[in-house]
């Protein structure tokens, strides 16, 4: 994180270097040095903190959750784990902790090396005969008898008896003679009966724990020979002997037999019994109670077969038959008839069903009326059903489902017969449907389904009464072939249905040539398409759908292939509007659709545009405004689909916005006249026109196809005839909709010129070089008034040597010449509009100063010479001129203190080439600096901190250099800005007269930063500001506590004297010239001329601060907006250069080198930049400044 950090300020420093001069770059890179070696000093400090953490670890993953635990709970675990020992004990630690792990993982994958010895059973032998309990019966048993895994043979020649229950747990029995266990209960693993061997069992219980081998006699009696191993692997024997009762009740134990067995009964309770190759039959009942029967290629034959357990199986690989009188019974567990050689005979009684998966199945019964019923569900027959065992069996399916995978044969076998009972439910049918046409032999089928499903050919032999019969091939082609001759009859429904690619054929199968198969059908029929029908008599008509075959001799099939036509038509009939739209209100769309093959349209279907879902058309359709497209279709009853129509449809409900109007390029209210009855046009606000209509007549809204509509006109040509002339405007798009409101220019026009005035009269006598001409006035012609009369003056009649059209703003004009002679002068009247009328005659002045009269010196010719002589007077100029003095300098501190600036901003005006050529060019950089403000040398290390302006939220921090430099580069929005550094106080202490002549002047400190907020609005930019810092006076020295306090003392001194300096100005100027009138001494001619020249660059200063100012003002009232914040930024060097705060005129002052630069103004309670005003003011476009200037816009801005 520390690395991505420094990247980030290595990669910002570099951004900027390219700005730096060389030896700024030199002392950046020893900056950039020093920091480097600080952070890594830094990330050595982390990286041993973070090896000291390290070394707390456990390295036992097991332990981990407890030593934390005591890591940070236990102070003094903690600090334990901090020695340098620590990760050494871990290390131990896990070493033998590794090596146990190994050691009993051996251990466990080996076992226990050292495992208990177990003697072995006895073998024990009869020797003579006798009783199991007698110990002289045996030998080899340790002088006792038989027990516990001891291993038993009954020799041949000897006779044993039970006389007791006898449990050999896993001992073994071999009978070469005779073994008779009576009714006592006998417990072994392997029972083997040897050839010449014999088992009496009479009425015992033999619990067999492995295998049963018999090569001798077994007498089975009415004994029960339990199977109760738990392994695998074991096997029976039956040799020619029979069972009375077996049982298979091991759990996990599996036994298979090695040759045929029979028993009476059979009861599967846990374990799994495998016939394999062999068969089995079980004269009486078989029970699977809860272990599994599994069959091979053999044959089963049961009395009854139960299934009562959900954990129970029975396989049937082969033929399983049910014997005459039994039945199959499933209540729980599962039964799999799938094997392709498996087939279940029934020729029991009476029952219901299990829902199996039988293979094949055929249905008898022991006697006449038997009934076997569906039980609840969908009993699958995978292979063949058959109901013809014989006995004529019912098979009832109900409301049940039946699938049959392969054929249905009703009444086969000879004489045999048959019936299938349906109530509501459904027979699937995969392969062939044969009723044979005999004697109770019959298909009710009340108001079932019969579906032919797969892609089998399927033969339907003999007439068959359906109620619904379904013939899908629409997943997969499937063919049906019917017996010629057949009849077919459906009471119900008949579907019959094929899909693109997957045919549906109808067929006759047998019969001559010409030979049909019929179909007798309702009045519900549900017939689609892509059918092949041939040989095929119809006792209706049927209506096929799409793509269907006619095979020929077919009666009444009639194939409908050609799907609907479909037209739209609208409402009103064709476009209203130009360019084919419609206008005014949206037209309906009406689809009609039409049957060409006799058949009905089933329905018609809409959508606009090229996507989503299309919608059933019911009513007409009212077209949505812009270009769009209608999709549509229709469908017929038999499913033909019409190929989709597409109509276009262009709709513009909506007129164009109201232009803009101007003429003469009018739009201040300025220029509202003109000469010219050709006028310039320039219309905005009129991107959605097409054709423009000007006139000075159409005031209503014209018709769109009013013959006036034309191109974009540039010009327009005004009637004739002087006056006010009103223009109407009016557009239409391209669809030929109207503008609303009515827009329209005034201009006056104006030809006729002022009458030509009279001739000029000398007024002065001609003694004189200053001359007065008066002149009988003009009549003006516009309405608005003369603006003056041009002055034409010439050494000869009708020559303009000396004045050439000066104006005179009234008929009275007064010239002063330079030397006598005859002069001519001539006048026009100019009025308002800028016309001109003829010259006048021309006037004739005489100049002959030669003929000036002598003035006497004896007595006073006026009263300036008589108070100039009069003595009173010269003691009251004596008396006041130390007071005339005084005043006046007492008035020139501040009148200098006000003059300096002024004189600053007059001379930055006139010569701004040369201003901002030694003094604005440091403004041209990339970085701020921060300064003292009384010896304005840099000071480094102070913090430069930006700040949201709305949150005072921290956005950045930046530290001087050396030199006092910063550089903060913000993105987007308002901030401001606060400096500080120990010694020095943050915004400098500016009078607040000198902060105002600061906004509206140019001149020394014009350029400072006083902590006022700006607004930024683009990414990236600089903030070159200068930022002045007062020192603290507390702590420095007496010098400089002088130096500030006399600072401050002057900047009051001049704010004091402000006030009056005006006052004082022009006081000080009246006493300086009457001083001077009555005595003309060298003291009051100097303070007079003086006072002169500070006028008049007061005055001058005024008049040009007026026109080089900017101006922030309400966009609706036009009021000043005092206090707002004006930034500015240089666009070459994204940076602010400087910013401004208006005075409470809304002024504001700032010289501008060459470049470009864009302003963002922000004021409480308005927003920048307006979207109400208009007119040639500044919205936050670009301004490019060819050569120095001073910035003279007017920013509107709108209140919030």
């Amino acid at each position: 994180m520390r690395d991505m950090e420094k990247d980030k300020r290595l990669k910002r420093k570099d951004s900027h270097s390219d700005f730096l001069l060389p030896k700024d770059k030199k002392t950046l890179k020893a900056l950039a040095k020093n920091k480097q070696e600080y952070l890594r000093e830094i990330e050595e400090i982390d990286n041993k903190i973070v090896l000291i953490q390290d070394s707390t670890k456990t390295l036992i993953p097991q332990f981990a959750p407890l030593h934390h635990f005591f890591r940070q709970k236990s102070k003094w675990y903690y600090n334990w784990h901090l020695k340098p020992n620590a990760s050494k004990i871990h290390w131990s630690a896990l070493v033998v902790y590794v090596v146990i792990f190994i050691v009993s993982a051996i251990y466990g994958m080996m076992g226990n090396p050292y495992k208990p010895i177990i003697a072995a059973g006895l073998s024990c032998t009869s020797v003579d005969d006798g009783s199991w309990s007698s110990p002289s019966t045996w030998s080899n048993c340790g002088g006792g008898v038989p027990g516990i895994d001891d291993n038993v043979t009954i020799s041949s020649n000897t006779i044993v008896q039970l006389n007791g229950a006898v449990n050999i747990g896993n001992g073994n029995i071999s009978i070469s003679g005779i073994l008779t266990t009576g009714s006592y209960t006998l417990t072994l693993n392997d029972m083997t009966i040897n050839s010449g061997g014999t088992l009496e069992a009479f009425a015992s219980t033999i619990n067999v724990s492995g295998s049963w081998s018999n090569s001798g006699t077994f007498n089975a009696g009415t004994s029960t020979v339990s199977f109760i191993g738990t392994t695998t692997g074991k096997t029976i024997k039956s040799g020619s002997s029979s069972f009375s009762t077996l049982v298979i009740n091991g759990s996990g134990g599996e036994w298979t037999l090695v040759d045929n067995l029979s028993t009476g009964t059979l009861n599967v309770s846990a374990g799994t019994l495998k016939t394999g190759s062999l068969n089995l039959s079980v004269n009486q009942t078989a029970t699977l109670s809860g272990g599994n029967l599994t069959g091979g290629t053999g044959t089963m034959l049961f009395g009854n077969l139960v299934v009562s357990h959900s954990l129970s199986t029975f396989v049937a690989s082969r033929a399983v038959e049910i014997s005459s009188g039994g039945t199959y019974t499933r209540s729980a567990g599962n039964a799999d008839w799938l094997s392709n050689v498996s087939s279940l005979y029934l020729r029991g009684a009476t029952q219901i069903l299990p829902v199996d998966n039988y293979f094949n199945l055929r249905l008898g019964g022991s006697t006449s009326g038997i009934t076997y019923t569906l039980g609840n569900g969908n009993t699958i027959i995978n292979g063949d059903l058959a109901i013809d065992y014989s006995n004529n069996p019912t098979l009832v399916v109900g409301n049940q489902t039946l699938t049959v995978l392969g054929n249905i044969s009703i009444g086969f076998l000879g004489s045999a017969s048959g019936l299938i009972s349906v109530t509501a439910g459904t027979i699937y049918v995969g392969g062939d449907w044969t009723k044979y046409d005999k004697a109770f032999v019959g298909f009710s089928p009340g108001t079932g389904t019969v579906i032919l499903i797969t892609n089998k050919t399927s033969t339907i032999s003999g007439s068959t009464n359906f109620y619904n019969l379904t013939i899908d091939a629409s997943s997969e082609a499937k063919t049906v072939r019917f017996a010629a001759g057949s009849t077919q009859t459906i009471s119900g429904t008949l579907t019959l249905k094929g899909a693109p690619g997957k045919i549906l054929t109808l067929a006759r199968y047998g019969g001559v040539t010409g030979s049909r198969w019929n179909l007798s059908v309702p009045s519900s029929i549900n017939v689609g398409g892509y059918l092949n029908v041939s040989d095929s008599a119809a006792s209706r008509t049927i209506t096929t759908g799409p793509a269907s075959i006619d095979g020929g001799n077919n009666v009444n099939w009639q194939f409908n292939n050609n799907p609907p036509s479909t037209t739209a038509t609208t409402n009103p009939s064709s476009p209203n509007g130009d360019n084919g739209y419609f206008i005014g209100n949206a037209p309906t769309i009406i689809l009609s659709a039409t049957e060409t093959d006799g058949g009905t349209v089933s329905a018609t279907y809409y959508r606009w545009g090229s996507s989503g879902n299309y919608s059933l058309y019911s009513t007409p359709i009212v077209a949505p405004e812009g270009l769009n497209t209608l999709y549509y279709y229709s469908v017929d009853n038999v499913g033909n689909t019409e190929t989709v129509q597409t109509s276009n449809y262009k709709v513009d409900l909506t007129p164009p916005m109201d232009p803009i109007l101007v003429l003469n390029n009018q739009t201040d209210g300025s220029d509202i006249y003109t000469h010219d009855r050709t006028v310039n046009v320039t219309i905005s606000q009129d991107s959605e026109a097409a054709k423009w209509l000007l006139s000075e007549t159409q005031m209503s809204r014209p018709n769109r196809d009013n013959s006036l509509f034309s191109n974009k006109p540039k010009s327009f040509t005004l009637s004739s005839g002087d006056g006010n002339k009103i223009v109407y405007l009016w557009v239409k798009d391209i669809a030929g909709n109207v503008n609303q409101k009515q827009v329209s220019a005034t201009i006056l026009l104006h030809t006729t010129p002022p009458t030509v005035p009279g001739r000029p009269i000398q007024r002065s006598p001609t003694n004189s070089r200053i001359v007065t001409f008066d002149w009988a006035e003009s009549l003006d012609k516009s309405g608005l008034g003369l603006k003056g009369y041009q002055v034409y003056i010439g050494t000869s009649n009708g020559q303009a040597d000396i004045i050439d059209g000066e104006l005179a703003p009234s008929n009275s004009y007064t010239k002063e010449f330079s030397q006598d002679g005859t002069y001519y002068i001539q006048v026009a009247g100019l009025d308002n509009t800028g016309l001109l009328s003829q010259k006048s005659e021309s006037g004739v002045a005489m100049v002959n100063t030669a003929a000036l009269p002598k003035v006497s010196s004896k007595a006073p010719s006026n009263p300036l010479e008589t108070l100039q002589k009069s003595p009173i007077a010269q003691k009251i100029a004596k008396t006041a001129t130390p007071i005339v003095t005084a005043t006046a300098a007492l008035g020139l501190l501040p009148l200098i203190a006000q003059a300096i600036p002024q004189a600053f901003h007059v001379f930055a005006s006139v010569f701004p080439m040369l201003f901002t050529a030694a003094v604005a060019r440091r403004k041209r950089k990339p970085w701020g600096i921060v300064f003292d403000s009384l010896t304005g040398k840099p000071i480094d290390f102070a913090i430069v901190r930006a700040f949201e302006a709305e949150t005072g939220q921290l956005v950045q921090t930046k530290v001087t250099d050396e030199n006092g430099r910063f550089n903060l580069l913000l993105s987007r929005g308002n901030y401001y800005v606060k400096v500080s550094k120990p010694g020095f106080v943050f915004p400098a202490r500016i009078p607040k007269l000198k902060a105002t002549q600061l906004t509206t002047r140019f001149g020394p400190e014009a350029d400072i930063y006083l902590g006022q907020a700006f607004t930024i609005k683009n990414d990236d930019t600089n903030i070159n500001l200068n930022i002045p810092l007062d020192p603290i006076l507390s702590g420095s020295s007496l010098k400089l506590k002088a130096r500030l306090w006399f600072k401050n003392a002057f900047d009051w001194f001049l704010i004091s004297l402000s006030y009056a300096s005006f006052p004082l100005l022009i006081i000080g100027a009246f006493l300086a010239a009457l001083a001077t009138l009555i005595t003309e001494s060298n003291l009051n001619i100097f303070i007079s001329a003086f006072y002169i020249v500070l006028l008049s660059v007061y005055l001058v200063a005024r008049r040009i601060q007026k026109v080089k100012l900017g101006f922030v003002f309400d966009s609706k009232t036009g009021q000043p907006i005092p206090k707002a914040v004006i930034s500015i930024f240089d666009k070459e060097y994204r940076g602010i250069k400087d910013v401004k705060v208006t005075d409470s005129h809304g002024h504001f002052s700032v010289l501008l080198q060459k470049g470009q630069y864009y302003l963002t103004v922000s004021a409480k309670g308005y927003r920048f930049p307006s979207k109400i005003a208009q007119g040639d003011y500044y919205f936050g476009k670009t301004i490019n400044i060819k050569r120095p200037a001073f910035l003279n816009v007017s920013i509107p801005l709108d209140k919030d």
